[in-house]
């Protein structure tokens, strides 16, 4: 893992050529007593692979970071 990131943090540098990453989104809990049922904010959790994968689909952008 090389960082978390939420909504207006920097994003990391594309790899390189025989380089690979992993982005996880996810999402923190609101408050209260209801508060895990509605996220509140949107989460990054970037990484970077020990060895580039085989390039595969993109999944579109977050219609949220936009």
């Amino acid at each position: 893992m090389t960082g978390l990131r939420v909504k207006g943090d920097p994003i990391p540098a594309p790899p390189q050529a025989g380089e690979g990453q992993l982005r996880l989104v996810t999402s923190l809990r609101s408050t209260g007593l209801l508060g895990g049922l509605r996220p509140a904010t949107t989460m990054y959790v970037d990484a970077e692979l020990e060895k580039a994968a085989p390039a595969g689909a993109v999944a579109p952008a977050d219609p949220g970071t936009s």
